[in-house]
């Protein structure tokens, strides 16, 4: 996948569990850079210093949560698809353009699928 055949997508991985988030960073490299964070404050400064064109993230993490982050992100740049994964039922929705709710655990082609939509929705190849 490319921007204009130039950039590879850029997707940010915010994830707290260490060894999820190194498996899962593996897979997604196979398509994507990818530049991962522990949690949404972390996320939402790698967010702002590397403008990804799609955000992966948890819900439930320390320091700031994924809803949090989530809404921080929209006011910056309100049309970044984000793809939630999540072991909780989360009632609570958040207005941003959301590609797919991804709930954990997770078939890694389904998330590799969620992240190709979201690229094709912003008009990457």
């Amino acid at each position: 996948m490319t921007l204009a055949g130039k950039e590879k997508l850029k997707v940010l991985y915010v994830e707290d569990d260490e060894i999820t988030k190194a498996a899962v960073s593996m897979f997604i490299s196979r398509i994507a850079v990818v530049i991962t964070a522990s949690n949404g404050r972390e996320g939402l400064e790698l967010f702002l210093q590397h403008q990804p064109d799609i955000v992966v993230t948890d819900i439930a993490m320390p320091v700031m949560d994924g809803n949090k982050m989530i809404k921080m992100i929209v006011q910056h740049k309100a049309d970044t698809p984000i793809i939630v994964t999540t072991a909780y039922n989360d009632s609570e929705r958040i207005s941003c353009k959301f590609c797919k709710i991804v709930a954990k655990p997770f078939d890694k082609d389904e998330l590799i699928t969620a992240i190709k939509a979201c690229a094709e929705n912003i008009g990457l190849e």
